[in-house]
């Protein structure tokens, strides 16, 4: 375990094809999920189909694993395994599927606004976080910052949606993609709310706001 996580802090590249081998190995069982996180700081896209594989494997810390190093690889091939990962029943892997969609460039704009058209509010909701993260990870990057109000038509309409799980989330996501002025006048109603989720996420929102 120990060499396998000195592998990934050196980013040593040729260790990659021998870990995935053992990846099959049942004596390697103890640190498959180490292996799988180490992947993707080997930056090996050659690991992907195993990384697809084991994100859905039975085990949660396995999982956990390889939906991190998908999104740390940056490789759309990846996406549809790490989009599938947020609707994971085990919280740990849903939240290691937010950091990893946040973690990605403009590639992944078009598999996120395909999956904002989905029915299910649960999903939305952490859809809309994840959009939130991944705004905010924009904006600290000089070359991704101009890019951010392409996130904003994305999360906009669902301010207006049925669900105030969704709402919420999506007043978070506006907070993190809009101008300040704009999300003021989008956040004006939301003020005015005594529904307890929608003040807890207006708090967080106008943390967000820069």
């Amino acid at each position: 375990r120990n060499a396998v996580s000195i592998f990934g802090e050196l980013k040593y590249r040729p260790a990659a094809p021998p870990l995935m081998e053992k990846l099959r190995n049942p004596s390697y069982d103890h640190v498959r999920p180490s292996i799988l996180s180490v992947l993707g700081d080997l930056g090996d896209t050659s690991a992907i189909p195993a990384l697809i594989e084991f994100s859905q494997s039975p085990k949660e810390r396995e999982r956990i694993g390889a939906v991190s190093s998908l999104g740390k690889l940056m490789d759309p091939r990846g996406f549809r395994a790490i989009f599938t990962a947020l609707r994971d029943s085990a919280y740990t892997v849903r939240s290691a599927a937010i950091l990893a969609i946040a973690a990605q460039g403009r590639d992944v704009l078009p598999d996120l606004a395909s999956e904002l058209e989905s029915q299910d509010p649960a999903y939305l909701e952490w859809l809309l976080i994840a959009a939130a993260d991944l705004a905010v990870h924009w904006q600290s990057n000089d070359t991704l910052k101009t890019h951010v109000k392409e996130i904003v038509p994305l999360v906009k309409k669902y301010l207006e949606h049925p669900d105030t799980r969704v709402q919420g989330a999506a007043l978070v996501a506006a907070a993190s993609a809009m101008d300040p002025t704009t999300y003021a006048q989008a956040a004006v109603k939301f003020a005015e709310s005594q529904v307890p989720i929608l003040q807890a996420r207006l708090r967080q929102a106008n943390q967000r706001v820069k």
